[in-house]
């Protein structure tokens, strides 16, 4: 909502949602708490805001009074409970703003509240809504760890077993993944920051590719010979909603870009917005690439559900498998260190 006399748009509202957000209010309160903390600090030289009614009468607060009545009206004008609410159709949830003018339009549940959530969770949720939201980060790490033992799992027995020509088992694969996290995800777990690992992240995109080109280069026959567009679907839409988590997760929840920001002091938030840009447009083509060439490839073959076991039996084809089991290792830390630092609980 405006709020400016001299250009004119007090009142008028300047989103869709006349109503106070939700999320803006979560942002607000996390400034406040930001300005209080640097004011306190001898870092910033105003200590409070005054406003001056339409009666002349001057109202001033501290930051800290402030974002205490944000805190302290919160819950009771966002969160829907389980009251007498005739327009609420669901219960336990934030609502999407506070005073719209269509009265219906504050109950909506839509994607907003959890920026509030995550910026400002222990401010304007407590202790127990920061709690949840770490155990959400988590588990959803964790969730990553497993994907990463399972890609482990299925290329480092088949590698070992070639290695040493023995057979490959159950047994194998266990002792494939309790000596990789031994040797390689506890060492690298234990470092102090992630700094150390930029060589090794320089390599996977290398690494990453040699992959692109390999899958090409399986898709080149059957390109060339035109079988697959008799095979493949181009559209289905009963996939969209098997891939969609996939590429949302994959491009949407990257806890650990605050790790890597903490490696590049004094970097601008611009340089920083430009990484995170071109990183995202690298997976996108990479995911793309893959995608498209791989199964233009193997359309009409039996599909093993990783792609690396479907190569053809080449020396170039174990060196990319190899090539891909370190990289997976070596990405560990990048899932371990936001665990770690949602673990270190502290206000």
């Amino acid at each position: 909502m405006g709020s400016s006399e001299k250009a004119k748009n007090r009142g008028v509202p300047s989103t869709p949602r006349d109503g106070s957000a939700v999320e803006l209010v979560g942002l607000q309160m996390a400034a406040l708490r930001f300005l209080q903390k640097v004011s306190a600090n001898g870092k910033f030289p105003h200590k409070a805001v005054e406003r001056t009614s339409k009666n002349g009468t001057k109202t001033s607060w501290t930051y800290k009074e402030w974002a205490d009545k944000i805190k302290s009206s919160f819950e009771k004008n966002f969160f829907v409970g389980q009251g007498d609410i005739p327009l609420a159709n669901k219960r336990g949830i934030y609502k999407d703003s506070c005073g719209a003018t269509q009265a219906w339009q504050d109950f909506q549940l839509r994607p907003n509240f959890p920026i509030a959530m995550v910026a400002v969770t222990f401010h304007a949720f407590g202790t127990s809504g920061k709690l949840m939201v770490e155990l959400f980060v988590i588990g959803y790490l964790m969730g990553t760890c497993i994907a990463y033992y399972v890609v482990v799992g299925d290329l480092g027995p088949q590698i070992a077993a070639k290695i040493l020509n023995i057979p490959q088992t159950d047994l194998l694969r266990l002792w494939v993944m309790v000596l990789l996290t031994l040797l390689c995800v506890l060492p690298l777990g234990l470092l102090k920051n992630v700094d150390s690992l930029a060589t090794v992240s320089t390599a996977s995109i290398g690494f990453y590719l040699c992959l692109v080109l390999k899958v090409m280069a399986e898709a080149k026959g059957p390109f060339m010979l035109g079988e697959w567009k008799h095979l493949v679907l181009l559209w289905q839409p009963s996939g969209v909603m098997q891939c969609l988590p996939i590429f949302s997760m994959a491009l949407g929840c990257q806890m650990q870009l605050f790790e890597v920001q903490e490696t590049m002091p004094g970097v601008s938030l611009e340089k920083m917005n430009q990484t995170v840009r071109s990183a995202t447009a690298l997976c996108c083509m990479t995911y793309i690439l893959v995608g498209f060439f791989g199964y233009v490839a193997f359309c009409a073959q039996g599909f093993a559900g990783n792609i690396l076991l479907n190569f053809s039996a080449t020396l170039i084809s174990e060196v990319i498998k190899i090539g891909f089991v370190i990289s997976v290792a070596c990405s560990f830390p990048l899932v371990i260190f936001p665990c770690r630092a949602s673990l270190y609980l502290k206000e």
